[in-house]
């Protein structure tokens, strides 16, 4: 049965202010009250760097909440004043060391939305270009060349466990089966 009331917004507590934001909410949905953790996020990037003959550039980095390094795409958080694209094209750059000549959107979606914000814009770069990697001081990233095939069966094997780079892997591989067959990027679009 579908629900027609929604809960209302009553109160809003900070309990963290920073980078992210910690918020305790209390919502009432007809005479019942509760509360809610809430994360708050800034808006986020990942790209799927694709090279000739459908390789793919993965990183692999240490995460500290899952005791243990995990091959990724590269991702970050787009900075005040920064476009998704020009957040896109610097990630690439600060953690692979490649730029583009192509950048597409695919998609942007929420990963967690029952208790966060955080919503990732996906890209998929090509024409890559060997640059400079250019690390912020708290990373230690290694590159790895692979097929999409590979990454997918990486994905399977349970190999690669980032769930924006499991995302960004198979829909990039998606879009450029559809592209081979002269499908329109307006198939993606909402």
């Amino acid at each position: 049965m579908p629900c027609h009331n929604l809960p209302k917004l009553i109160k809003q507590k900070y309990l963290y202010k920073g980078k992210i934001n910690l918020r305790l909410d209390t919502l009432k949905l007809d005479k019942l009250k509760f509360s809610h953790i809430a994360l708050e996020y800034p808006e986020s990037v990942a790209i799927v760097p694709v090279l000739e003959n459908r390789k793919i550039v993965l990183i692999k980095q240490y995460r500290y909440l899952a005791n243990s390094f995990l091959w990724e795409i590269p991702a970050g958080g787009i900075k005040k004043g920064e476009s998704k694209k020009q957040a896109a094209l610097r990630e690439l750059q600060e953690e692979t060391g490649f730029a583009a000549q192509k950048l597409i959107y695919l998609t942007n979606y929420y990963t967690n939305i029952g208790t966060s914000n955080l919503k990732v814009n996906l890209f998929l770069a090509s024409g890559l270009q060997k640059i400079e990697q250019n690390l912020e001081k708290t990373e230690n990233i290694q590159i790895k060349t692979v097929s999409l095939k590979t990454a997918k069966n990486m994905i399977l094997k349970r190999q690669i466990i980032n769930g924006f780079a499991v995302s960004g892997i198979l829909l990039a591989d998606e879009f450029l089966d559809l592209s081979k067959n002269k499908a329109s990027i307006l198939d993606f679009l909402p």
